[in-house]
C-alpha cells in the first residue's frame, strides 16, 4: 500500500484480493465441472449429442446475469451488503453440486438438467455480487490488479473443475469427483465469514462529488455500477489536476 493510501485511511487490498481470487475460483470450479467435465462424463456413459447440447445451453443463463444486478443492489444486509449475498450464494453453489451425488446423470438426465440450471443461476448471481464487491472494496487504482487476480482465480477454478475433477472421476468415479468439487467450492466461505466489507466509495473520491451525487446515483436501476463509473471519471480528473499543480 502506498503512503498516500495510508494517509487516506484506505485499507490494504490484500484481503480483498485473496477473497476475490477465491470467489472466482469457486464460481469457475462449478461452471467448468458442469460444462467441461460433465460433458465428457456423460459422453463416457453413453449420453446422446442432443443431451450434451441441452447441457451446454444452460450456459446461456450467464449471458443475462446482469439482470440480477438491480435485485442484488437493492437488497442486502446493512453491514456487508454484497458479502451477505455471497454468504448465501456460495453455499447454494455447493448444495446444488451436492444434489448431483445421488442421481444417475444419464438415466435421470431431466433432473440433472434442472439441477444444473439452478447451479448456473446461482453462479451467475454470485459473479454479479463478487464484481460489485470488488468495485465497492477496492480503490480505483487497485481495481486493475483486482481484475487480474479475479481472472487468475477463474483460470485456476477452470483447471480444477474441468480437469482435476475429470481425473478424479477416471480413477475413483462419479461420487468422488462430485464430492471434490463440493468441498473446493466451499473453500471461500472461511474468508467470507471473517471479511469486513468496506464503505461504498473510496475515501479519495468522496470529497470530489457534489452533495447530491450519491442519492442520484443510488436511485438508478444499476446504481452501484453507475456510481462506480462516475467516481472513476471524477477520480481521474482529480489526479490529473494534482499532476498539473505539481
Amino acid at each position: 500500500m502506498t503512503t498516500q493510501s495510508a494517509e487516506l485511511g484506505v485499507a490494504r487490498p490484500i484481503p480483498t484480493y485473496r477473497l476475490l481470487a477465491a470467489l472466482h475460483a469457486g464460481q469457475y470450479i462449478a461452471i467448468s465441472f458442469l460444462h467441461v467435465a460433465l460433458v465428457v462424463i456423460l459422453r463416457d456413459r453413453g449420453a446422446s449429442l442432443s443431451q450434451l447440447a441441452a447441457l451446454n445451453l444452460t450456459g446461456m443463463v450467464l449471458a443475462v446475469k446482469f439482470l440480477w444486478a438491480p435485485l442484488l443492489d437493492r437488497f442486502g444486509a446493512r453491514r456487508g451488503h454484497f458479502r451477505s449475498w455471497l454468504l448465501v450464494l456460495q453455499p447454494t453453489l455447493a448444495l446444488g453440486l451436492a444434489a448431483l451425488l445421488p442421481i444417475d446423470p444419464v438415466r435421470q438426465f431431466g433432473l440433472l438438467l434442472v439441477i444444473v440450471l439452478l447451479i448456473v443461476q446461482a453462479a451467475a448471481m454470485q459473479d454479479v455480487a463478487a464484481d460489485a464487491l470488488s468495485v465497492r472494496a477496492l480503490r480505483y487504482a487497485d481495481r486493475g490488479a483486482g481484475s487480474g487476480i479475479r481472472l487468475g482465480g477463474g483460470y485456476l477454478g477452470h483447471v480444477v473443475g474441468g480437469g482435476l475433477a475429470l481425473l478424479i472421476y477416471s480413477r475413483w468415479g462419479w461420487h468422488a469427483a462430485v464430492l471434490t468439487v463440493v468441498v473446493v467450492t466451499l473453500a471461500p466461505l472461511r474468508q467470507l465469514v471473517s471479511y469486513r466489507e468496506q464503505a461504498l466509495f473510496p475515501a479519495e473520491t468522496l470529497t470530489t462529488l457534489p452533495a447530491d451525487s450519491l442519492p442520484r446515483a443510488r436511485r438508478r436501476p444499476l446504481d452501484s455500477g453507475a456510481a462506480a463509473i462516475e467516481l472513476g471519471r471524477r477520480g481521474r480528473r482529480v489526479r490529473a489536476g494534482d499532476a498539473d499543480a505539481g
